[in-house]
């Protein structure tokens, strides 16, 4: 957003951008041109500016000079209107190492992240509607990362097959679809006909949420690779609705792969996911205690005796400060329906910037275990039972609560 742009300047508490305050601003030198977003038009112009991630009170801050980006002239953008959201900015993280249109006379045309020398970073939400994350650059990886290729030539983009909600799915994605894995998405995309044919189950959803034990996971594989969502992840209970909904929007967008298909927020509050540019391709793990990396465990009985022994990662906290990320700069098309009406469902979440990501593992002997996808009524006692074979008490176990609501996340930490 700019100071020359009239409708920006109507937006209460959001920053707007002023070349006249900026030492380091060079004028482009061309015209002002439109981009067609899912949302509606931008006029814009591209300048040169010198770009930081982070800021003021930050532990970190990424900068380069002579960055060209679009200030924004004039906009008809309906998630810049009122008080959808509070971002004034999009940053670009894609992996390609130079820009294709490059217009502002004295710009460099490497990437944003090309001029940080930032190779990889990790993204991981904390559960619950609106609960922050971390962005985290050059994050260590290790043994609980899978590996999935990137097959877009610009965006983070995979191939999608093996999908099933229960009984229903397992043809949608035959021979395959395509996905974007994106952190600018509130919730999950998906085509039209997808969303019908999952429609049995996310249609069977209560207001109050009160069969979500009943629901069963979302199975779907990226490269190849399985990974699952619970009820509780695609099941949201948007603010301004004030009921349990799918979080799922129709999305009208095809590749090479096939209908594609778009993983946004409640993917990034279940896995941790790091971009590696050098491939490229994404390293995805559980998202532990604290977004932290981790083993995936479910939460049987069964499953959980056996693995107890062996699979423990440590309660370490860390974080830095940064500023929200914005929705990102891919012209979408405008949802049809669903939790988020017929706006955008753009991300406007707060990313806190790590100048070190955690260690996988803590100190031999304190060790935990986080479990999710439990009874929203299991006890302490009851998870202690589990593993009463190792000596676990209750008074060792913290249930989770959301920090919003206070009500059960159903997650456990035994130690």
């Amino acid at each position: 957003m700019s100071s020359q742009c009239e409708p920006c300047e109507a937006l209460p508490g959001v920053a707007t951008y002023d070349s006249a305050s900026s030492s380091t601003f060079a004028d482009g030198g061309g015209g002002a041109r439109v981009h067609e977003y899912g949302s509606g038009p931008v006029l814009a112009r591209q300048d040169v500016e010198t770009a930081c991630i982070g800021g003021e009170g930050d532990e970190v801050s990424l900068c380069a000079q002579r960055v060209p980006f679009w200030q924004v002239l004039d906009h008809n953008l309906s998630v810049w209107e009122g008080d959808v959201t509070a971002f004034s900015a999009i940053v670009g993280l894609g992996h390609p190492r130079s820009l294709e249109d490059v217009q502002a006379a004295g710009a460099s045309s490497d990437s944003l992240l090309e001029r940080l020398g930032v190779e990889r970073f990790g993204v991981c939400l904390q559960p619950g509607p609106g609960a922050p994350g971390w962005l985290d650059v050059s994050p260590p990886l290790g043994p609980h990362f899978t590996e999935v290729p990137v097959v877009g030539t610009a965006y983070w983009a995979v191939t999608l097959t093996g999908i099933a909600l229960g009984d229903v799915g397992a043809d949608l994605c035959s021979p395959s679809c395509g996905a974007l894995v994106d952190t600018g998405f509130s919730l999950i995309g998906a085509p039209a006909a997808a969303i019908a044919a999952l429609s049995p189950v996310l249609g069977s959803i209560a207001e109050d949420c009160s069969n979500l034990l009943e629901l069963p996971t979302l199975q779907f594989r990226l490269g190849g690779a399985l990974f699952e969502l619970p009820p509780s992840a695609y099941v949201l209970e948007p603010r301004h609705l004030g009921v349990c909904a799918p979080a799922f929007m129709e999305v009208d967008m095809v590749s090479q792969f096939g209908p594609a298909w778009i993983f946004g927020l409640p993917f990034f509050r279940r896995y941790y996911t790091v971009f590696d540019r050098t491939g490229p391709r994404l390293h995805v793990a559980h998202a532990g205690l604290g977004c932290r990396p981790a083993p995936h465990y479910l939460a049987t009985a069964g499953v959980l005796r056996a693995g107890a022994a062996r699979n423990r990662s440590a309660p370490r906290r860390w974080r830095l400060p940064a500023p929200p990320p914005g929705a990102r700069a891919p012209p979408w098309p405008r949802a049809t329906g669903g939790p988020c009406g017929e706006r955008d469902c753009k991300a406007a979440i707060t990313l806190k910037l790590r100048s070190e990501a955690p260690p996988l593992s803590g100190p031999p002997g304190s060790g935990f275990l986080r479990l999710r996808g439990l009874p929203f009524s299991a006890t302490a006692g009851e998870v202690a039972e589990v593993f009463q074979e190792y000596g676990v008490t209750a008074d060792q176990v913290a249930l989770g609560f959301e920090g919003s609501t206070g009500r059960p996340s159903g997650e456990a930490l035994p130690p």
